[in-house]
């Protein structure tokens, strides 16, 4: 009998061998480090935009149809930026096509501020239960949601790779297929916090690019391009390398620099 306590080995001709119940509590702890993981990754990365959407959204059709609409716009700029990179770059010139990537998704937030626009006037003849019209009226509501719909979409996309490899068994990091080295332990837990800051910066660069945008005010929205490009830039070239105490302060100094931006539209009046 065999203490369960104890994990034997048992030893053969041809060597060490792992004992029967010893591979079996293996496999088991194996597959349950796997999944706290990719427990712990998907929830860092989706537990805010969960949040919000559960708190502020989830109860108004009308919110959800915009959020919906958003995200579709941004897998448009997604097949737009995929075609640029397959067919004019061929996987090549990977600064030039995240900025190019960058610009057509806000040519795409932009094109939807203009839908809304459009479609504001007959969203307030529509008599919908368990909706709250005076969003229409609120000029931070609609941009949130927008912005919400579109980071939810890009913190999809971005991760779910990831989330794919972490189901197991037991991996930790990622091997770099050029040096066969994993570029850090770390990787997939910095994936998933890079994965929340960027849902919440699309939140707040599509409050400040739909509210310049109406008061026709062309800094802020030259800002919103501007540090989405840094942002990029930093975490593709930071991220692989380690350098994570670089890319990671980059994002968060955009963060706030992005929640005052709203601020200071608000206390100031359009141009005219």
């Amino acid at each position: 009998m065999y203490n369960p306590s104890i994990l034997l080995l048992r030893i053969n001709i041809n060597g060490c061998s792992l004992d029967t119940n010893f591979r079996n509590t293996y496999k088991f702890l194996v597959s349950k480090m796997a999944f706290m993981e990719f427990t712990g990754c998907a929830l860092t990365a989706y537990s805010p935009a969960l949040a919000l959407f559960l708190f502020t959204i989830s109860h108004d059709p009308v919110r959800i149809i915009i959020m919906v609409s958003s995200a579709f716009f941004w897998l448009l700029a997604l097949v737009v930026s995929s075609l640029f990179w397959n067919y004019i770059t061929f996987g090549h010139l990977l600064p030039l096509c995240i900025v190019f990537s960058v610009i057509v998704q806000e040519l795409f937030r932009f094109c939807f501020y203009k839908l809304m626009s459009k479609a504001k006037y007959g969203l307030r003849s529509l008599r919908v239960p368990n909706t709250n019209m005076d969003l229409l009226k609120n000029p931070y509501l609609v941009p949130y949601v927008a912005g919400l719909g579109y980071g939810v979409m890009s913190g999809a996309f971005s991760l779910f790779n990831v989330l794919a490899a972490l189901s197991g068994p037991a991996t930790v990091g990622f091997t770099n297929p050029e040096t066969g080295e994993a570029p850090s332990n770390y990787f997939a837990f910095f994936s998933a916090v890079f994965t929340m800051l960027f849902t919440l910066l699309h939140v707040a660069w599509s409050i400040i690019f739909f509210l310049a945008a109406e008061r026709k005010m062309w800094t802020p929205m030259v800002f919103v391009v501007i540090s989405h490009i840094v942002v990029s830039l930093s975490t593709t070239f930071f991220n692989p390398i380690g350098l994570y105490y670089v890319s990671i302060p980059i994002a968060i100094a955009v963060l706030a620099t992005s929640c005052y931006w709203p601020h200071y539209l608000s206390t100031h009046p359009p141009i005219n």
